[in-house]
């Protein structure tokens, strides 16, 4: 996971399961990410920490990788 990486909530985070955003900037345990549509954010989404166990990675933006 980096910087431009699209990402979304693993599928055993119920709730939050078709929530996706951009990873803005990672650190070790935690990634800053821009969710497009985050329930517990402003509208449109918000800026939120993240634990990155959490998380799963759709598409890498530089090597063009969908999963």
């Amino acid at each position: 996971m980096k910087s431009g990486d699209l990402v979304r909530f693993k599928k055993d985070v119920k709730g939050l399961e078709n929530v996706y955003g951009v990873v803005v900037k990672k650190y070790e345990e935690t990634a800053l990410i821009q969710w497009a549509n985050h329930p517990g954010g402003m509208p449109g989404g918000g800026l939120r920490e993240e634990h990155v166990g959490y998380l799963r990675v759709v598409y890498t933006r530089l090597a063009g990788d969908y999963s």
